[in-house]
């Protein structure tokens, strides 16, 4: 029976779980934004367009399609209201990140309580207040809470965490013949589908659900519902069908604009997951970076030699967790949670090989199963309150001194890249960094443009570095490095760098955003279009951006007009190439004609188009007076 005091110690302990989250994140509230933030967040039109219809916070809502096949629009709208309420404060959208991961802690509180006896019968009450302090507190999980649009990870948690509540919650209500509200799982399936909504990763719930059935409820199948076998089977069905559709049209197409192979991503994998687990287990503070692409890519088995040993080794432990999952119960279900957590990330979909965000809800595996088998041991006994006190001390005081070098991003930078001096990222941001920074200071400005060189030298995919180098040669006006950079632009093996960088130099120009040199910009499209070999889709797409370049920059939409009438002609179903000619012709005040184009575009897009396209369908509404834009 609950009692007042249980109440009150109960939300004393909350009180401190909050106030320590609190506390160590608080100095990292100061610091700006960083990387993939600008792209989501700082220029995003739409989210500064929200809040002045409902059809603006649908395009807030759907603006993050190049973040994840379903656009994490919930994930999305949460940054609409803040850039509404507070504009571009980084420090109120960190604090919302704040709030959601303490949230999150006193979530983790809450479950691990509910799991804690099933694995842990020796396990004390405050067992699951130690495991969600070990979790909220480790630096593993910083990036989820300062660097902003890691809110999609934490958020997506948030729900994963409450339908995991209300499963375990109604499950064992349900095994000691207790009432439970008939409509718990469909509150499961809503809470699933915000979840999903936030970030995809949250498929990784099904396994979850899986485990605590397995391991924790342990009911014969009679006693599940009819009712939740059969939603638990059509979301299986469900998650199977959509793993193979993805598999075939994203998954494999994705690996096009890769540096590894599928075969190569999964035999570094192997060697990720136990990087994982020393960040997790031994939290030296050198240890975490913002990049981890200084990360050794595996080739094979033996290239480089650890890959066999760190296949044999996961491998090995699935056995033995296996073996173990009665006499060791905490370990094996921390083990398979952390494993299975990253199968999303972790396997075969085509992203960056490494981030510490990946761990915000596996980790928690990790936290769980050195805790609760501690805390299940007799002879560990002496050691659990000493011990889990100097466990949380020293990831509160690593935490904190990282979050301290996140109030400032060159610190923060300069900090990183003296333990990653191999990280081509860390070398561009201090170089961009370096460069903003040096207010006429010429030895300043000399090392960015060194750090900037040196990104290129690691790099594999040299876009980054090589167009920053370019529009700081044309902001300065200097014409020799700009003719030095040109032909090595060019003679890169990735077609695509050529590409990119045309694309960047036009869409910083068309948009006032740096220093116009229209002869510059020609020169490398005429280079790029003259290179041996250029595949045909890649000439379509610079011939596009030529006709932009042509009719923003230098006012020429006659220009415009002939090249993409030609590109139209080879692609007369490409609603993109029609509405860039529609623009080109209503720049060249031919009104009529565009509206007429931007009517057979929208009259051509299918239903789904008013979801996933609905920037295009916000131009082609401005191109045609009588469209209406949904």
């Amino acid at each position: 029976m609950v009692t007042e005091r249980h109440v009150e110690l109960r939300s004393l302990w909350a009180l401190a779980l909050l106030a320590a989250v609190a506390l160590v994140y608080w100095p990292g509230l100061a610091g700006g934004f960083a990387f993939d933030d600008y792209h989501t967040i700082v220029d995003n039109v739409a989210l500064a367009g929200a809040g002045s219809s409902l059809s603006s916070w649908c395009d807030a809502a759907m603006s993050g399609l190049g973040t994840g096949p379903l656009a994490r629009p919930l994930a999305m709208l949460s940054f609409a209201f803040n850039y509404t309420l507070n504009g571009l404060d980084p420090w109120r959208f960190k604090l919302t990140n704040l709030f959601i991961h303490a949230l999150n802690a006193v979530l983790v509180w809450a479950l691990v309580a509910r799991l804690a006896t099933a694995l842990a019968p020796r396990a004390t009450a405050a067992s699951a207040w130690v495991v969600a302090a070990l979790w909220a507190l480790h630096p593993v999980n910083l990036t989820s809470v300062l660097y902003v649009v890691q809110r999609m990870t934490s958020l997506s948690a948030t729900f994963v965490l409450l339908t995991l509540l209300v499963y375990t919650r109604a499950r064992q209500r349900q095994l000691r013949g207790e009432p439970v509200a008939r409509g718990w799982p469909i509150a499961c399936a809503a809470l699933a589908l915000l979840a999903l909504l936030s970030k995809e990763t949250a498929l990784a719930l099904l396994f979850y659900l899986v485990l605590i059935e397995a391991w924790v409820i342990r009911a014969p199948r009679a006693a599940l519902s009819q009712m939740s076998r059969r939603l638990l089977g059509m979301a299986a069905v469900a998650v199977v069908a959509a793993a193979l559709w993805y598999f075939l049209h994203g998954v494999l197409p994705g690996y096009g604009g890769r540096e590894f192979t599928l075969a190569e991503r999964l035999w570094s994998e192997a060697r990720v997951m136990f990087m994982y687990l020393r960040l997790l287990l031994v939290p030296t503070p050198g240890a975490f970076t913002l990049f981890h692409d200084d990360f050794v890519l595996s080739r094979g088995w033996l290239s480089p030699p650890t890959t066999a040993l760190a296949v044999l080794a996961l491998l090995a432990l699935a056995v033995l967790a296996h073996a173990r999952r009665r006499s060791h119960a905490a370990l094996a279900f921390g083990w398979a949670w952390f494993v299975l957590g990253h199968l999303f990330e972790g396997s075969v979909v085509p992203l960056e090989l490494m981030h510490e965000h990946r761990n915000y809800l596996p980790g928690l595996g990790v936290m769980l199963a050195v805790t609760l088998t501690l805390a299940d041991s007799a002879t560990a006994s002496r050691w659990r309150v000493p011990g889990a006190f100097m466990a949380m001390l020293v990831l509160a005081a690593v935490t904190w001194s990282r979050a301290t070098l996140w109030a400032s991003p060159s610190l923060l930078v300069e900090s990183e890249l003296r333990h990653h001096p191999a990280s081509p990222r860390l070398w561009y941001e201090a170089g961009r960094l370096r460069i903003a920074d040096a207010n006429g200071d010429a030895k300043r400005y000399a090392a960015g443009i060194a750090a900037l060189e040196q990104a290129a030298r690691l790099a594999t995919n040299k876009t980054l570095p090589l167009s920053a180098l370019l529009r700081t040669a044309i902001e300065r006006d200097d014409e020799v490095t700009i003719a030095r950079l040109l032909p090595v632009i060019v003679a890169e093996p990735r077609e695509s760098v050529g590409e990119d960088i045309f694309r960047e130099l036009v869409i910083c120009q068309g948009y006032g955003r740096c220093r116009h040199d229209t002869a510059s910009v020609q020169r490398l499209a005429n280079a790029v279009l003259a290179r041996p070999g250029l595949t045909v889709d890649t000439r379509q797409r610079v011939l596009e951006w030529l006709a932009v370049f042509y009719a923003r920059v230098l006012g020429d939409p006659a220009a415009a007009i002939t090249i993409l009438e030609d590109l139209v002609a080879a692609r007369p179903h490409s609603a993109g190439l029609k509405t860039r000619l529609a623009e080109a012709y209503a720049s060249a005040g031919q009104a009529d004609r565009a509206a007429a184009v931007a009517r057979d575009v929208r009259a051509s897009l299918p239903w789904s188009s008013r979801f996933t396209q609905r920037d295009l369908r916000i131009r082609l509404a401005r191109l045609a007076p009588d469209s209406r834009h949904d």
